[in-house]
């Protein structure tokens, strides 16, 4: 039994480390998009997530990415 204890412990910290390198991926990356789009941009952005957020429904097509066929 304590063998399962290890295996799962020893998974969840995996888990975790790759979790937490993904967070600092991610926060870094965020940050450089967010100098790259100016704060006008950023304060645009801020307010359509809020608005998503609290209205969910079309609010939250913010998210969906769009692409145009070439």
């Amino acid at each position: 039994m304590a063998d399962i204890y290890f295996i799962l412990d020893s998974m969840l910290c995996r888990k975790l480390k790759k979790a937490e390198e993904g967070y600092k991926e991610a926060s870094n990356e965020l940050m450089e998009y967010s100098e790259y789009i100016g704060p006008k941009k950023q304060k645009e952005y801020e307010e359509l997530h809020r608005k998503a957020q609290e209205e969910r429904g079309k609010a939250l097509d913010i998210y969906m990415l769009s692409s145009q066929k070439g």
